[in-house]
């Protein structure tokens, strides 16, 4: 016969992976469904049984803070739990004596007066630096908690087990996220995080600014495209190449000038693909990253920096500076006044220190030299 109450309460656990609201009113079937007076989901550090998380319902909020700043530290039935394995059902009577119990500082503080001498417990999750525990409390009234009871706990722990382990992966999963995305917004160019299908999952403020000015980049069903057809062309290639890459021993990704309307220098886009194999059953799994580089945003680059970074002398380091910032070698002779072939000649010079073999891959190898460092 199918207990409907805890197929019910399964599919509520289930759905609390997903849908963080929904964790709570889990808990509060589960202490329907094991006829308890209160309950207590404690996340504890084996190493020191210190109390890192208390999840409570029926409990007064002060008596939680207490028993976690306190009293977690004197419960003389949390030691015998901590070797048990998990789903283990355990009764406060099986974890320690009567007499000692009741002598104990718990008891006579909290314990007595919150009327809760009871308890059946289950380590429901743990790991080399967490144990999760759900803890149900009954009454002098409710009386200890018996046989029926306990069995119905064991039978629901597997579930709740592979819950607490799905809701700690995405949590994993969505803190990672967060700090990528931090460590995207504090970058000097516009980031993009792209599907399998060229579609965009995310961007940073920078690139959705590029985006709203309209001059050289704007969205097209779902994918970024460039305004200048010719542009557009090699970009799309790029992301093609870069999501889609041919077995031929080249590793994908790589860089493309974009045009701009109006004054201004072109726009350079670097294209890399992402391995997150890990994430793989996720619909956002990220598989390429676009990297836009506007040279009018990015900080002002010191010739000294230049130099040190990329072992120039000061007039290929003002060159390199000038190719970076959009600028022709042409556009580049007429400003500096000096030839189109002794621009040629310190270019060449240039490629050799550096190892690039043309402007765009002398773009990127500035970008990634001088990142993080102080360019003041």
């Amino acid at each position: 016969m199918l207990d409907t109450d805890l197929l019910a309460l399964i599919e509520s656990f289930y759905d609390s992976v997903l849908d963080e609201q929904h964790w709570s009113r889990s808990l509060g079937q589960v202490l329907r469904y094991l006829d308890g007076t209160a309950l207590a989901y404690l996340v504890a550090n084996p190493r020191n049984a210190a109390i890192v998380q208390a999840d409570s319902l029926q409990l007064d909020p002060e008596f939680t803070q207490r028993y976690v700043q306190h009293y977690a530290s004197k419960d003389a039935r949390l030691g015998p739990a901590l070797a048990k394995p998990i789903g283990c059902v355990l009764t406060g009577e099986q974890l320690v004596g009567l007499r000692e119990f009741e002598r104990s500082e718990l008891y006579a503080d909290i314990l007595r007066p919150a009327d809760i001498p009871h308890m059946m417990m289950s380590w429901v999750d743990k790991s080399p630096t967490l144990y999760h525990s759900l803890v149900i409390e009954g009454t002098h009234r409710h009386g200890p908690f018996g046989v029926e009871l306990q069995n119905r706990y064991r039978r629901l722990v597997p579930h709740l087990h592979r819950a607490v382990r799905l809701r700690g992966l995405l949590q994993q999963y969505r803190q990672a996220h967060r700090a990528r995305m931090d460590i995207f917004e504090s970058l000097p160019f516009g980031v993009a995080l792209l599907r399998r299908s060229g579609e965009v999952i995310e961007t940073t403020a920078i690139l959705r600014r590029l985006l709203a000015a309209g001059t050289a980049l704007r969205y097209t069903g779902g994918k970024i495209a460039a305004l200048d057809p010719g542009s557009d062309l090699a970009l799309q290639r790029l992301v093609h190449a870069t999501l889609r890459p041919r077995r031929t021993g080249i590793a994908p990704g790589g860089a493309v000038p974009l045009k701009r309307r109006g004054e201004g220098p072109r726009l350079t886009v670097f294209a890399c693909p992402l391995n997150c194999t890990e994430l793989a059953f996720l619909s956002t799994q990220p598989a390429a990253l676009l990297l836009v580089v506007d040279p009018t945003l990015y900080p002002s680059l010191r010739l000294p920096l230049i130099q040190s970074s990329l072992g120039l002398t000061k007039a290929e380091a003002l060159i390199a500076t000038y190719l970076f910032e959009g600028r022709t070698l042409r556009d580049t002779s007429m400003e500096l006044r000096l030839s189109i072939n002794t621009c040629k000649t310190q270019l060449k010079a240039i490629y050799a220190k550096t190892g690039c073999r043309t402007h765009v891959e002398l773009a990127k190898c500035i970008m990634l030299s001088t990142l993080g460092r102080d360019s003041g």
